[in-house]
This record gives C-alpha cells, sequence and structure tokens, in this order.
C-alpha cells in the first residue's frame, strides 16, 4: 500500500466520525474528525498554515451551517489538488453535488472508507513521482 495519507472527515454524526477515522487509522492514516463544516474548514486552513495540509477530505454534504458542497467548493480554492470524498444519503439531489474525487453512500461502512481512500493514496503516490 502507499504510505499514509493526511485525512480529515467532516461530518455532523460524531458516531460516524469515530468509527471512520479509527478504520482510517487501522491502515495507518493520519485521520482527524470535525462535527461540522464551519469547524472542518476552519482545521483544514489551519493545517495549510502550518505546512501540513490534509491530502484527503472526506465530508458528508446535508449538514447544517456549512454544508459538504460549500466545504468541497472552499477546499477546491484552497487547495486544488485535494482529493474530495463526499457522503451522500440516497435520494440526495445529485444535480447539486459538486466535483469530488469519490462519492460513497451515507452510512458508508469502514471498509467502503478504507477501500475509497487506498485508492485515492495510489492516485498521491503517483503524482508525487511526478
Amino acid at each position: 500500500m502507499p504510505g499514509p495519507l493526511r485525512v480529515l472527515v467532516i461530518d455532523d454524526d460524531p458516531a460516524l466520525c469515530r468509527e471512520l477515522t479509527r478504520a482510517l487509522a487501522i491502515d495507518g492514516h493520519a485521520a482527524a474528525s470535525a462535527s461540522s463544516g464551519e469547524h472542518g474548514l476552519a482545521m483544514f486552513k489551519g493545517s495549510l498554515a502550518r505546512g501540513d495540509p490534509f491530502h484527503v477530505v472526506v465530508t458528508d454534504l446535508v449538514m447544517g451551517g456549512v454544508n459538504g458542497a460549500a466545504v468541497v467548493t472552499a477546499v477546491r480554492a484552497l487547495a486544488p489538488r485535494t482529493f474530495l470524498v463526499l457522503l451522500v444519503v440516497d435520494g440526495t439531489g445529485r444535480q447539486a453535488m459538486p466535483p469530488v474525487n469519490r462519492t460513497l453512500p451515507k452510512p458508508c461502512t469502514p471498509d467502503e472508507l478504507r477501500q475509497a481512500i487506498r485508492g485515492l493514496a495510489k492516485r498521491h503516490a503517483t503524482a508525487m513521482r511526478r
């Protein structure tokens, strides 16, 4: 497997955040979580300021306040090479979804997320060799 990634999981469901960050840690990734879009964007901006940015942001599409679409737009503007994974509940209007690297159903299983991150880790390793 390619090297570990720094992954930020943003979801207003704290139990799901814990479950997903634990699953990512099993694969050796440095995973952090935020319980809102506002908190997640603050963490993302802080990581950029420290020079230790997140490689992947996993965000729920539907959250109160700053939603997943706003998170994706902000992350793309701040760091366009960041991989984005959007968690989408069935029935959510697909036309309103911003462009991302992967979409996963919400709730997704830890194994579904781990598999998606493995694929993104391979893409990241390839990009770093260029």
